[in-house]
């Protein structure tokens, strides 16, 4: 590059590579302590992701008007990725410490929130900020795509590694350690990196109509609703479809950041070429619809091959050199590709795309960007929140992705609505809506138990849908009444099952010399809850169930449990919660504490 900025702008995609693997692990570390204080349920672990997200949103907010007004480049980055090293580092102590003084939920929650906000915040300014310093005038979205790319490669390192590497071999406070000081190395390099200008008025290539602007950032703010929300539909598909579950999670945000870098780094080489930005801007948005839809089809149709020769033998041998946690990792990986790689992809597509559309009617240079991160961010956390609290739990998993595929429909209608295509998504979608409103979802679970339980789809008594999951009954002669949650199998009535889960009462109550009030994690079965309530010199009885949906099927196992879920006995509670998070919150004290146990 002949300029200032071009010059310096390799230097930068590499500091902006290592701010977004810290950020990723950053993340993950929070979520993990946080859960320690929060509990493991939806709503706790949907506050902390929320809480980074509205961070990130905010920063994005701030910056994108200082920016352009100050003309914030270099050092200004530099100074903020020494600032997020400090926070983020402090963050995640004070989040260490929270169990030890937060006992109330409520107090917790803010202090929690509070804690992330200051690095995140800085964190969501670095976009904005950097944009400006990197700034060409001849082709800016193109070179923006690849800093979208470069920070959002760095997120799947960082979400890959975290898991799979760092914590287990540095724990949480030397992987810590480690992202704080790759943010420190941004900072410090930053600062000794020559400053750089951008214009700051430019020439509008295309001057906006009255309220198109504003219909382009209500569009991606839908885009941002719709890629949360089926993220977190399809980590409950594969949750189901993968044994190996530690790896999923981490495997399907490595796949998900990876395509998004792919599909970035492919629309800034192809924006400049597109003529009619617009118009395949609302293509891109359609075919994110349709493509959703599609993959989870395909998958569901293909969830034996991936299994069976001549594929599975394939994916067998790519795993043999990674190990015993290898062929989890592999299923997951091939899964989450056929699910959401095309989608994901056009997603990342879709911002260098967004972004030259805002350049060429919009003159501010880190306005316009900081503008749509931020709208973009904050639809990501309405995202979260709309799949899991509204569309998982009543809608179910078939009818989210067809809600959202309309979603995808609204987007394109407000970028530019072209007939042709959102009739073709339209037709797609009530297409898949004339399936039954379970089909989907059974395809996933039921070769899951027919391979790894022998438990065959007529033997499923019931199947139901809620918050955290799927619950299944199964009847089988050879396994008893079976209990599988998310696809893996939880307890059954067999001989066996029977005499541990109802030992887990026995042996500590026969130990205790006066036992008169005991507390029984997860309900499960009911059998080891059952087998307490056989005692009469107890005086309360108090079980915690994280799962609507368990309780639910509970009268399945009545001859097993004594009945006790429709026992009229007013020793007897049961509340849901998660049972760590209940412990820390109750002012109760009991004699003896036991759960029905899930498998080890």
């Amino acid at each position: 590059m002949k300029n200032a900025v071009g010059m310096s702008r390799l230097p930068l995609f590499a500091l902006f590579l290592l701010s977004g693997f810290s950020g990723l692990v950053f993340e993950i570390l929070w979520v993990r302590i946080s859960s320690l204080a929060l509990g493991v349920t939806v709503y706790a672990v949907s506050i902390v992701v929320s809480t980074f997200m509205g961070g990130l949103a905010l920063g994005g907010w701030l910056a994108s008007f200082q920016a352009d007004k100050h003309k914030l480049g270099v050092k200004t980055y530099a100074l903020l990725e020494l600032g997020i090293a400090a926070s983020a580092l402090l963050a995640t102590w004070f989040l260490g410490q929270l169990p030890h003084f937060a006992t109330h939920s409520a107090m917790t929650v803010i202090l929690a929130s509070l804690a992330m906000l200051v690095p995140c915040t800085l964190m969501g300014a670095t976009i904005p900020v950097l944009t400006r310093a990197i700034f060409e005038p001849d082709q800016p979205s193109r070179v923006v795509g690849w800093l979208y790319a470069t920070n959002t490669l760095g997120a799947m390192i960082g979400a890959f590694s975290a898991d799979m590497f760092l914590v287990s071999r540095l724990g949480i406070w030397g992987t810590a350690l480690v992202a704080g000081s790759l943010n420190l190395t941004a900072g410090v390099v930053g600062l000794w990196l020559p400053t750089t200008t951008a214009p700051q008025r430019r020439v509008l290539k295309n001057p906006s109509p009255k309220g198109s602007l504003t219909r382009l950032f209500w569009a991606y703010g839908l885009a941002g609703i719709t890629s949360l929300a089926l993220q977190v539909v399809w980590v409950r598909l594969l949750g189901v479809a993968i044994e190996s579950k530690i790896w999923v999670v981490s495997t399907i945000l490595t796949t998900f950041l990876g395509c998004l870098a792919v599909g970035s780094w492919l629309g800034s080489l192809l924006v400049g070429r597109i003529r009619h930005k617009r118009q395949a801007l609302s293509r891109v948005f359609v075919a994110i619809g349709i493509s959703s839809l599609l993959g989870a089809l395909a998958l569901a149709l293909m969830q034996e091959s991936l299994w069976r020769p001549p594929l599975g033998d394939l994916l067998w041998k790519i795993s043999l050199p990674f190990g015993p946690k290898g062929w989890g990792t592999v299923q997951c990986l091939a899964q989450s590709i056929i699910l959401f790689g095309l989608p994901t992809l056009l997603m990342g597509l879709a911002f260098p795309l967004v972004c030259a559309v805002a350049f060429d009617e919009h003159e501010g240079i880190s306005q316009p960007i900081g503008q749509l991160y931020t709208v973009n961010t904050v639809g990501a956390i309405f995202g979260s929140f709309l799949a899991g609290f509204l569309l998982l739990p009543y809608l179910g998993v078939q009818w989210s992705f067809l809600a959202l595929a309309l979603l995808s429909l609204l987007s394109a209608a407000l970028v530019a609505p072209e007939r042709i295509s959102l009739a073709l998504l339209l037709a797609v979608t009530v297409g898949c809506a004339t399936l039954p409103a379970d089909w989907l979802i059974r395809r996933y679970h039921y070769p899951v138990y027919q391979r790894n339980y022998n438990i065959k789809p007529d033997q499923i008594v019931e199947f139901r849908e809620d918050l955290y999951g799927s619950v299944a009954v199964g009847k089988n002669t050879m396994a008893g009444d079976v209990l599988m949650i998310n696809g893996t199998r939880m307890m059954s009535s067999d001989t066996a099952g029977r005499r541990y889960a109802r030992l887990m009462a026995h042996l500590p109550l026969a130990l205790h010399p006066k036992p008169k009030k005991m507390l029984v994690i997860c309900f499960g079965l009911g059998m080891t809850f059952g087998a307490a309530s056989l005692y009469p010199d107890l005086d309360l009885l108090q079980c915690v169930e994280l799962s609507p949906s368990v309780l639910a099927v509970a009268h399945h196992f009545s001859e097993y449990n004594e009945n006790v879920i429709n026992r009229q006995d007013s020793r007897i509670r049961i509340t849901l919660d998660d049972g760590r998070n209940f412990q820390f919150r109750t002012k109760e004290r009991y004699d003896v504490i036991t759960f029905e146990p899930p498998p080890p």
